[in-house]
């Protein structure tokens, strides 16, 4: 294959996709046309496995060419990878590279450090402090990640360009748009990858609309699979077998190879040398994988490649012995308490473990895996970092669980005995996880209690039920959660800051600011104090020391755009317009996206009389994030001041359309109506629907009476 280095890179990443899954893999009950396609065009690598059945540390391995061992990204969450790693994004822009990232989900938010590198990183999900929100934002339809890329190929202007799109639709809980839905009903997940792969096509057709597709080297792939109930695994992270850790890899070069396969093993850390060879750049030293262009051109190589594969999740979240797995072309060996070999050349299930037979291979396979995980010193993986409460509801709402009580030594069970338990703590934090986004809390309540009846390890029950009885009105059960937690593991940092929040429910503010105050005194630089005893301090009405607690942050962290904006509200909140606009521009200038800062700079531009400037910044807010109802509620109402009823009224029609249940956006449209001369049955309607949805809504009540008389005087 020549090599082309004034080629585009487009990789596109696909979240919980299986090899299996895809036409050109063998379905031929689903239809993934698009990706098909581009193996018929391109290369299809029939045996590519990922590092690690978990989205952000895979995803690590991918852009840094390295395995976790040598990247330190062990989990979802808790683990950051390091500014002294070298990602692909970061070699590609130091060869003039624009280069741009958009995630669909939180688990790759920029906080867990994969943005190295990337000019634009779209990770937004709404803002990151749950009292500016009304549900968890912690995911994103595949078609806002498309229009984010269209947004990023119109901008770059004539810059060669690196584009990492990320899809996370294929997820749990499968729940795919229709038409999809309807075509796969016994199979939602199928649905799921069918949508996809429609996704995918869109992406390809705006490469050929705007004259880029003949000129960008395409590379897809997946971070890892999906159990589906193989071996007893519903989803991922708990085993390594290949239903997890076998993935699509495709990859369609300009003027290269056609309807190519591959079947020589490949690996995820293969994927960033491999695209660098193809632009003729030599790769960091710090990339373990080698280039896959050999093999795609028919080369045979002389050391066959071996890919290394772990999870530490049951580790970290159970208690249990992680399963850490080599695996060859052939032949794959699982180092577990029950080690496991299976031959894959006539076991692709890996039903029958053939460790009792086959001991001379087992022990060269695991003499292997010693000199990989070298790394880590003692064989002993690093412990995850704290994380806020805040980030640790993000994560559940995907379906990831929080920390169990640390596990000593390596004498741990085998994830294989544990299964039937396995099965209720998975359910009990998907129950939580959607328990959050739906307000349904009993059933998620009572299955955590069950769980921790059985697994009372399961350290991160009780904070599930702390969350969970602050969310009904309990905060007494909250405190005595909390408190068991800490009582068997009495350093939890989110636990100590959740009791906090559980104190502040029940109006003991003093008691919840101590937590607080105890938490920073124990670790200056646990963020989530700080914004929360800011937050409190602010409502016990102490708000120049709320200032300060943030402006002490900012003093460890000079680039940190929500404390910066924080300030900046609090400052408004004070009177003091022209400070506060001077810190949320600095926000805006560390994070242009940032989440209600346009809509405050429109509030101070009001309270200054510039009503032209307000309409501009509520208008920014909105572009940014067309669901703020807040900043389109003051547009609306500032579009009537000024005369402009056309404009008012479709704001508040917007506004309707976005929140069916707010009496007030009901009486604002039947108000903009009516002052605007109408008086019908419809605006009747919209606002006897005011009084309804809300009925201490006197105005709307009033008002309706005011249609009634005149539906009569025109009559």
């Amino acid at each position: 294959m020549h090599r082309d280095p004034s080629a585009n890179v487009l990789l596109i990443t696909l979240d919980t996709t299986r090899a299996d899954y895809l036409g050109v893999y063998g379905k031929t009950d689903i239809r993934t046309p698009r990706m098909d396609a581009l193996a018929r065009d391109g290369v299809r690598f029939a045996n590519s496995v990922t590092s690690v059945p978990l989205t952000l540390p895979a995803h690590a391995s991918l852009m840094t060419g390295s395995i976790p061992p040598d990247h330190g990204v062990r989990d979802n969450g808790g683990f950051y990878l390091g500014d002294e790693a070298t990602t692909l994004a970061e070699v590609l822009r130091d060869h003039g590279y624009h280069t741009g990232a958009v995630v669909g989900a939180f688990v790759l938010n920029h906080v867990w450090g994969l943005y190295q590198g990337f000019d634009s990183y779209d990770d937004d999900f709404g803002p990151e402090d749950s009292t500016k929100r009304t549900a968890l934002d912690e995911q994103r339809d595949g078609a806002e990640v498309v229009e984010s890329a269209l947004r990023f190929l119109d901008s770059r202007g004539g810059e060669r360009f690196f584009l990492w799109l990320h899809f996370y639709d294929p997820h749990y809980p499968y729940d795919p748009p229709e038409p999809f839905a309807a075509d796969y009903p016994d199979d939602p997940y199928a649905g799921e990858v069918a949508y996809t792969d429609e996704l995918v096509g869109r992406v390809i057709d705006a490469l050929r609309e705007r004259g880029l597709f003949d000129s960008t080297l395409v590379v897809l792939t997946a971070d890892h699979g999906e159990g589906l109930g193989e071996h007893g695994e519903p989803d991922h992270g708990i085993y390594v077998y290949d239903s997890t850790i076998r993935v699509p890899l495709l990859m369609r070069a300009p003027g290269g190879l056609r309807g190519v396969d591959v079947e020589s093993l490949s690996r995820d850390i293969d994927v960033a040398p491999t695209i660098l060879d193809y632009l003729d750049i030599d790769p960091p030293s710090s990339f373990r994988g080698r280039s896959l262009l050999p093999l795609a051109a028919g080369k045979s190589e002389e050391t066959p490649r071996r890919a290394y594969a772990e999870s530490y999740y049951v580790r970290y979240h159970y208690g249990w012995k992680e399963p850490v797995a080599v695996r060859s072309d052939k032949l794959k060996y699982v180092d577990l308490p029950r080690p496991e070999v299976y031959d894959l050349s006539v076991d692709p299930g890996e039903l029958r473990n053939l460790a009792d037979s086959r001991h001379d291979e087992a022990a060269e396979l695991s003499a292997w895996l010693d000199e990989a995980r070298a790394q880590d010193s003692g064989g002993d993986p690093p412990e995850p970092g704290e994380m806020d409460p805040e980030t640790m509801d993000r994560l559940r709402a995907l379906g990831y669980l929080g920390s169990t009580a640390p596990s000593d030594g390596d004498d741990l069970p085998d994830p294989k005995d544990r299964a039937e338990v396995l099965d209720l703590l998975i359910r009990a934090s998907r129950l939580t996880g959607q328990s959050l986004k739906s307000g349904r809390y009993d059933e998620a309540i009572a299955t955590v209690e069950e769980a921790l009846a059985i697994e009372p390890k399961f350290m991160d029950g009780y904070q599930f039920l702390g969350t969970l009885y602050l969310k009904v009105g309990r905060p007494d059960r909250a405190i005595a959660a909390l408190q068991e937690l800490l009582r068997v593991n009495p350093e939890s940092l989110p636990a100590r800051q959740a009791l906090s929040e559980a104190y502040r429910a029940k109006g003991d503010a003093p008691t919840a600011l101590a937590l607080l105050d105890a938490v920073l005194a124990s670790s200056p630089e646990y963020a989530g104090a700080y914004y929360d005893s800011a937050d409190l301090l602010a409502e016990m009405g102490r708000t120049a020391e709320a200032v300060e607690r943030l402006r002490q942050f900012l003093a460890r962290h000079p680039d940190a755009p929500r404390a910066q904006y924080e300030i900046g509200r609090l400052l408004l909140r004070q009177g003091k317009a022209d400070e506060a606009r001077f810190e949320i521009e600095r926000a805006l200038e560390l994070q242009p996206g940032l989440r209600s800062a346009h809509f405050n700079l429109a509030v101070i531009a009001e309270q200054r009389g510039d009503r032209d400037l307000a309409v501009a910044e509520y208008e920014s807010e909105l572009r940014l994030h067309s669901d703020h109802h807040e900043a389109l509620t003051n547009l609306g109402i500032l579009r009537m001041q000024r005369g402009e009823t056309a404009l008012g009224v479709s704001c508040f029609e917007r506004l309707v359309e976005l929140r069916p249940d707010d009496g007030q956006a009901h009486y604002l449209l039947a108000r903009a109506w009516f002052s605007s001369g109408r008086a019908d049955d419809e605006v009747l309607r919209l606002a006897l629907r005011a009084v309804e949805l809300q009925p201490s809504l006197d105005r709307a009540r009033q008002l309706a009476a005011a249609i009634r008389d005149r539906i009569r005087a025109s009559g």
